[in-house]
């Protein structure tokens, strides 16, 4: 979730949030901080997690007929994520996203309706 000030620079107004992924018995925490954002069409965060280093996660938001089509990328950049980046990650990461859209697909579908 994202609170920024309206009338800050882009810089100043996403330079980090806090993150805790629990993982069985383990927890990874971290922090995101916005690289890019275009809104409504697009939203581009480097998250910061211990111990895997850093990684691009992307969000493409397009209009799709009446729905929305959300397309979800992540990319390692630095630390042992990118050093250990290969085909069985990318796997386990679609599962990720897969269950993290559906969530956000739950979120958003239980809001109020725009009649604008």
């Amino acid at each position: 979730m994202l609170d920024a000030d309206v009338g800050a620079r882009p810089a100043d107004r996403y330079q980090g949030r806090e993150f805790s992924v629990p993982d069985g018995s383990t927890e990874f925490d971290g922090r995101t901080t916005v690289r890019r954002l275009d809104a409504p069409r697009a939203l581009e965060l480097e998250a910061h997690g211990r111990p895997l280093g850093t990684a691009r996660i992307a969000f493409d938001i397009r209009p799709w007929g009446d729905k929305t089509l959300v397309i979800l990328d992540e990319y390692p950049l630095r630390g042992l994520g990118g050093s250990l980046h290969n085909t069985v990650l990318d796997t386990i990461a679609q599962i990720r996203h897969r269950s993290m859209l559906r969530r956000l697909a739950e979120v958003v579908e239980g809001m109020p309706q725009d009649t604008g």
